[in-house]
């Protein structure tokens, strides 16, 4: 399938923290790499990143993590690079975080200044029955290896943060990655506790599930009065982080949904707003969902008839049609023929 690369990032994009992602350059640098040759190649002043509050943009950010596994050649940077992220990294937002009363209300907390984290990805908080889940999704667009890093950073420092806070109590957890098997998958094996699923056959993301009991677990740390000013600086601090394109959000999550074809409201619930708001933000944009959903399908199976040996049924339920015959007529709605005859146009035979 077409990598997302193809997107371009808007110009209007929100900074990204640089402080998660330099203590990969310790990493390198113990392989005996040139850490600051990787920062200049990246467009970053080697000097520039050594201060605590620098902020990449999110084009650096990509190049950076693309240059840092072309000369490191290693997989794990998103799972090696989480554990050195520790609650007091998170700058304000980390302040409300180990000041809250209990777990639940920092989760809470943080699920709604997420991006002060990470401003590429949102998180989510749900509660059925007797589990509680945290969902963590992308919402800008971006290549599929910087996605995957991300992910893993964002899941192992999760999962290490609940394993600090209460204090081993965390005795059993459920993470799920859309991503394929790393090839470092045997490290998460060793988690004390954690069972962890990887499948590529869904929306981009990752999701962590523990006992809710544990929400009501008091933090040592808890001050409700330093609690309710960090609540007030994040909330003056959100305010200057921009929105994305929802155009490219939807695009990008699209190409990266395997197996399966999203619906609007499945992106409303992601983006914690009505089908009817997403619809107006899209319209507003110049396009409508149908339209999206129907040019990366058609996108994706232009790329995947290259591949002379998979057969057009199977092709179709890859791309999530449950019937040839609609997407049959699906291909022909925007390319004017079959995807049989655009593979024989293709491979240059009579069609």
């Amino acid at each position: 399938m077409p990598a997302a690369h193809s997107i371009s990032l808007r110009p209007s994009v929100p900074f990204v923290p640089a402080r998660y992602f330099m203590s990969m350059c310790d990493l390198v640098a113990a392989d005996g790499h040139d850490a600051d040759a990787i920062l200049t190649a990246a467009g970053i002043d080697p000097e520039l990143a050594k201060r605590p509050h620098l902020m990449l943009t999110v084009q650096q950010m990509v190049d950076f993590l693309a240059e840092m596994e072309r000369v490191s050649g290693r997989s794990d940077l998103g799972f090696e690079v989480a554990r050195q992220i520790k609650m007091n990294s998170h700058d304000m937002a980390g302040h409300g975080m180990l000041s809250s009363a209990n777990l639940g209300q920092l989760v809470r907390f943080t699920s709604r200044f997420y991006q002060l984290l990470i401003p590429l990805y949102t998180m989510q908080f749900k509660r059925a029955g007797q589990v509680a889940t945290l969902e963590f999704q992308p919402q800008m667009a971006m290549p599929q290896r910087a996605l995957v890093v991300l992910m893993e950073m964002i899941g192992h420092a999760t999962y290490r943060h609940l394993r600090e806070l209460t204090e081993g109590a965390l005795v059993s957890c459920v993470m799920n990655y859309s991503m394929d098997a790393p090839r470092h998958a045997a490290r998460y094996r060793e988690l004390p506790g954690a069972t962890v699923h990887f499948s590529a056959r869904s929306l981009p993301g990752m999701t962590l599930s523990f006992d809710a009991a544990l929400l009501n677990l008091p933090l040592p740390m808890a001050d409700a009065r330093a609690h309710a000013l960090a609540e007030e600086r994040c909330k003056a601090m959100l305010n200057n982080v921009r929105q994305t394109s929802w155009k490219a959000w939807i695009t990008m999550m699209l190409l990266d949904a395997r197996d399966c074809q999203p619906k609007l409201d499945e992106f409303a619930r992601l983006a914690n707003v009505s089908t009817r708001t997403l619809d107006r933000y899209l319209r507003a944009e110049g396009t409508s969902f149908r339209a999206l959903s129907l040019q990366v399908r058609t996108e994706q199976a232009c790329s995947m008839l290259l591949d002379a040996s998979m057969p057009v049924s199977q092709l179709a339920f890859r791309l999530g049609y449950t019937d040839v015959s609609n997407f049959n007529h699906s291909f022909k709605s925007v390319m004017g023929c079959s995807p049989t005859a655009y593979r024989k146009q293709v491979f240059g035979t009579c069609a």
